[in-house]
């Protein structure tokens, strides 16, 4: 067997392995489904909207219906606009309180930067016709879009709630919510302390989407 075969058998190898243990994660059942490989994505940058844009990738995003799941919230109705549970797809999509709008007929999927980039990670054209200015111009409004629901979210509590509440999640974290060892993050104006149980896996899963290994 010559050495670019052994090479591509290890990946093949690895590709399964990850694949695998990512798919027994609940809230990675979107990524594994949508993310084929593993190779970095050219999208992402040190501004706040990329860390949101990988929770919303891999299922992490702090919605009401997160909070729901995790009991640190009753109702899981979207407090911006009262309409509809506060989903990431209602964040990412449908919020009418939110924007930049995507354009008519974008899908989730395309929103969340899935199956749009090329073998070097940057934004390729997809099968719909869309070039590359408007694939990447797609993923830039998802980024805008989380990052003024993060800001709009915590101004509501801030306005509507009272401070000094602390709630803890003790439920396990499915997957790497955006930093490593004990996660203190500041979620709607409630300081929420999440003690993650950090595994290899979890860790490789941002190492791969940034670095591809």
């Amino acid at each position: 067997m010559t050495r670019a075969k052994v090479r591509e058998r290890v990946s093949q190898v690895e590709t399964q392995q990850w694949a695998g243990r990512a798919a027994a994660k609940p809230a990675l059942h979107f990524y594994v489904a949508h993310k084929r490989e593993i190779r970095c994505e050219g999208f992402y940058d040190n501004a706040s909207g990329s860390g949101l844009l990988f929770e919303a990738r891999s299922g992490t995003l702090r919605t009401r219906r997160w909070q729901v799941s995790c009991g640190t919230a009753e109702s899981a109705i979207c407090e911006l606009c009262g309409e509809e549970e506060e989903s990431i797809e209602h964040v990412v999509l449908y919020c009418p309180r939110l924007e930049p709008q995507q354009p008519s007929g974008v899908s989730l999927e395309q929103a969340l930067g899935f199956g749009q980039t090329g073998p070097s990670g940057g934004a390729a054209a997809t099968s719909d016709g869309r070039d590359r200015g408007a694939v990447t111009a797609i993923i830039d409004r998802t980024k805008r879009r989380l990052e003024v629901w993060r800001s709009r979210t915590m101004a509501w509590v801030g306005n509507n709630r009272g401070g000094g509440q602390v709630q803890k999640c003790n439920q396990p974290a499915k997957t790497l919510t955006g930093v490593l060892g004990e996660c203190q993050t500041r979620f709607k104006g409630v300081e929420l302390q999440i003690p993650i149980p950090i595994q290899s896996m979890l860790r490789g899963l941002a190492q791969t989407e940034i670095n591809g290994s």
